[in-house]
């Protein structure tokens, strides 16, 4: 399957995927506002970490009916199911705070616990994450298997050790902003996500989009 220039994907997903609420900057400390010339600035600062992720990753989020980043003053966090924004109805939510945006250039944890979700069960209400062992296909549900294995063995720092859905989120987060550093805390996720999440040939064999991942 031939895929859209990367440009293309990525301004279709600020258009169509990011949202930033009205009343956003206006809440903003003054420092923190001077430092934006619109809205648009937020919505590129989420955006920012995945430039570089596989064409065919950002591409099946923008072609997705499900999943978008919400933009807002106060209280972070995905949440699953349809959510109110505005006047619309957005299913799946990775809900981001601007200041924290501001003050950290990593992936937002809720935008990679979106992408669990999502790759888990297609976003459906309540569905397995992949994390949990969920998965769209066999190669994903393959992944999902050794990540939980590898979580077993107790590299991840104490605060993401403990649950699959911080797990795969810190080593999504780590793996784009220091992948080198990931590899050092836990070499085996960083093997994984760089074999799987975040290796485009993979998602040629499992791209969910076309739904004839092989089996092997």
């Amino acid at each position: 399957m031939s895929l859209p220039d990367r440009d293309y994907v990525l301004r279709a997903l600020l258009r169509d995927k990011i949202h930033v609420r009205p009343e956003t900057l206006a809440r903003l400390p003054s420092a923190d506002a001077a430092r934006l010339r619109s809205p648009l600035d937020l919505a590129r600062m989420a955006l920012q970490p995945l430039q570089h992720a596989p064409l065919a990753m950002l591409d099946w989020w923008r072609l997705h009916p499900r999943g978008h980043v919400v933009i807002r003053s106060v209280d972070a966090g995905y949440a699953g199911g349809p959510q109110a924004v505005g006047r619309r109805t957005l299913d799946c939510v990775a809900w981001v705070v601007a200041r924290d945006l501001l003050a950290d250039d990593q992936l937002p944890a809720a935008v990679a616990n979106m992408f669990d979700h999502m790759l888990g069960c297609d976003g459906a209400f309540e569905g397995p994450w992949l994390s949990d062992g969920g998965g769209l296909s066999q190669l994903w549900r393959d992944a999902a298997g050794r990540l939980q294995r590898q979580l077993a063995l107790g590299y991840a720092p104490g605060p993401f050790a403990h649950h699959p859905h911080d797990y795969l989120a810190w080593g999504m987060r780590m793996f784009l902003a220091d992948r080198q550093q990931l590899n050092i805390a836990d070499p085996g996720l960083e093997r994984l996500l760089a074999t799987t999440l975040f290796d485009a040939v993979f998602w040629q064999r499992a791209n969910p989009v076309d739904g004839q991942a092989a089996s092997g």
